[in-house]
């Protein structure tokens, strides 16, 4: 009689705690669900506001096209807009980006020094100082050392050298087929990490698989540029053929000195 007692009254006092446990899940997976709910919407509207974005930039692209195609060649103010739209494609896919920056270089006057032309630079910490930059690529000399060559041609010169794009995830880092040396008057801040150069083809048909020059797009975060950034990189180097006028060769006082090209 006791036992049945005693189960009588354990019966009644463990009855409620299935149901509070079942209403404390079922209120936890509610709240999932809404934080669920909330993250997917987010997302939504990040990627609308994207598409939004890319939309507008593809316009702006194409009104700037229409402009700069009409004429024989582009000219030193297209070469700031066409940079300001390649880094502006590529930071659609990431937003939380805000170190890239874009610079040309053309093949100079005497064909030695790829430099750059006025405009020729876009980006995160970039100013014309960047101008001073330039890179020796003449043919190597029999005295220069396997380092001392790549060394002078640095990241761009190897590009346009070995007619081979670089898409590299950290140029700080060895390689055998370049060298990065950064440029004095660019070093308030880190130095470049991730970094792609693309040669800009000469539209030329009698001098097709030639290099006019080298489009390098960089950041100063390792690993932030992907196989989706080399494409539009090498849609915007294709552009960048259309500039026909020659830079003047850089200011220096000896063959390889200067402000040791990078």
């Amino acid at each position: 009689m006791y036992f049945m007692f005693f189960a009588a009254a354990a019966s009644m006092l463990l009855s409620p705690f299935p149901v509070i446990v079942n209403n404390a899940r079922s209120k936890q997976m509610t709240r999932r669900a809404a934080n669920l709910e909330k993250q997917v919407t987010d997302l939504r509207a990040i990627q609308t506001d994207l598409d939004r974005k890319r939309i507008q930039i593809y316009a702006q692209i194409t009104d700037s096209l229409q402009t700069s195609l009409h004429k024989t060649e582009i000219d030193a103010a297209d070469l700031n807009d066409l940079l300001h739209f390649c880094l502006e494609s590529i930071l659609l896919s990431k937003p939380e980006t805000h170190d890239l920056r874009a610079a040309v270089f053309y093949l100079d006057k005497s064909k030695r020094y790829l430099v750059v032309p006025p405009n020729g630079y876009y980006g995160y910490a970039l100013d014309q100082d960047i101008r001073g930059l330039y890179f020796d690529v003449s043919p190597r000399q029999g005295f220069e050392s396997d380092e001392v060559y790549l060394e002078r041609l640095g990241v761009a010169g190897s590009c346009f050298v070995n007619r081979t794009p670089i898409k590299a995830a950290d140029v700080r880092l060895p390689n055998p087929l370049y060298r990065y040396k950064p440029f004095a008057a660019s070093q308030r801040d880190q130095p470049d990490r991730a970094m792609i150069c693309i040669g800009i083809p000469n539209l030329d048909p009698q001098k097709s698989g030639e290099y006019i020059g080298v489009l390098a797009v960089s950041s100063l975060t390792a690993s932030v540029l992907t196989d989706n950034d080399f494409a539009i990189t090498r849609f915007f180097a294709a552009l960048l053929g259309r500039f026909k006028t020659p830079p003047e060769p850089p200011l220096i006082t000896t063959a390889h000195d200067g402000s040791k090209p990078n």
